[in-house]
């Protein structure tokens, strides 16, 4: 069946992509979803996972996830060479509930701003930062997502993302690196990975500027990393 899609697809305008879970496909064959589980580092394939707003069936909108979790996860994933499938659990005549119409609304603003750092990019050397002071909380899940006869398994499992986490991802020219801090900061904050041991210590950076935004932004490196002075109103104060 697969063979035989590939082959149709020839004929058609465009890629078809095959996702599939645990132990029924390889992943040369197609792409592993890991059901909701977060890979640890960066994956040399690529893979996806998924989350709902309510649910994975109509759910009223009492435990909706907030939008800006969502956000944390898409970020993360990205970083690590994933894709994010977020679920709408409709209602019996296919309308949407108010969260999810929110949410949407939510992600529009979201991706005008920060789309260039998500849509086309690729990992960068590490996948991100920990924040100052915290400490990694990973449970590892054996059976979480298995991919049959892997090889090249990375670790996954449930991961806890903090607000002063910063990932990375690249441009497809390998010319532009963004930080994506995940939560706005209210003071200055630094990016260890360009410090004098970090993995982009010889990486000469030319400029630095916020997505979504014009201002100028202040900035400096010193041994330590690039420390920078956030403009005194996010993007998406309005």
């Amino acid at each position: 069946v697969v063979a035989y899609y590939y082959n149709a697809s020839q004929a058609w305008d465009g890629e078809p992509v095959i996702t599939f879970k645990r132990e029924s496909l390889y992943k040369e064959e197609a792409v592993p979803d890991y059901e909701g589980g977060l890979l640890f580092e960066i994956a040399p394939y690529k893979w996806q996972t998924h989350s709902s707003i309510s649910g994975w069936f109509y759910r009223n909108c009492e435990r909706a996830t907030p939008s800006a979790t969502l956000f944390r996860k898409v970020m993360d994933v990205v970083s690590k060479n994933g894709n994010m499938l977020i679920s709408l659990g409709l209602k019996g005549d296919g309308s949407m509930q108010d969260c999810e119409v929110a949410f949407l609304k939510d992600l529009a603003t979201w991706t005008r701003a920060n789309g260039a750092g998500i849509y086309a990019t690729r990992p960068w050397i590490v996948h991100g930062e920990l924040e100052p002071g915290q400490k990694s909380e990973q449970v590892e899940l054996d059976k979480k997502g298995i991919v049959f006869d892997d090889p090249a398994t990375v670790r996954k499992g449930r991961l806890k993302l903090h607000e002063g986490d910063i990932r990375f991802t690249r441009s497809k020219d390998g010319k532009t690196i963004y930080a994506a801090r995940l939560s706005w900061p209210e003071k200055p904050f630094s990016v260890s990975s360009f410090s004098a041991a970090g993995v982009g210590k010889d990486l000469n950076v030319g400029s630095i500027s916020l997505l979504g935004s014009s201002e100028k932004i202040e900035w400096a490196r010193t041994e330590s990393g690039i420390t920078i002075t956030p403009p005194a109103k996010s993007p998406f104060a309005d």
